[in-house]
């Protein structure tokens, strides 16, 4: 059984220790913490993370999508991962991250940028 700490950090009020999580839930907090970390943020792994697109006036989001997944599958060789993208007529993007755990499809992650 696959067991880690949950993303964000929390106590466990019944023991006093960091909350743990296993199985699905630890991929689900592996797959937040790589969202939420820029890289260089993590001085012991400064490679760890996904850049940001918010001050990139030409950007490619099917490159962005796929350069996510390729740090998902690195950090997280036990899911299956596929991500696609989309751009709104607002000018706004969409990517989404679907993954399966143990063959099973879990709920997919929706990064939305809006304009």
């Amino acid at each position: 059984m696959t067991t880690g700490l949950t993303y964000p950090l929390a106590v466990d009020e019944e023991t006093g220790n960091l909350k743990t999580v296993t199985e699905a839930d630890w991929v689900k907090s592996r797959i937040d913490s790589l969202l939420d970390t820029l890289p260089l943020e993590n001085p012991l792994r400064p490679s760890y993370g996904t850049e940001s697109p918010l001050f990139t006036s030409q950007f490619d989001w099917t490159t962005y999508a796929f350069s996510i997944m390729q740090k998902l599958i690195k950090e997280i060789p036990e899911a299956k991962f596929s991500t696609s993208s989309q751009i709104a007529d607002d000018g706004g993007a969409q990517i989404v991250i679907a993954y399966a755990y143990r063959g099973i499809p879990q709920e997919d992650f929706i990064l939305n940028f809006l304009r």
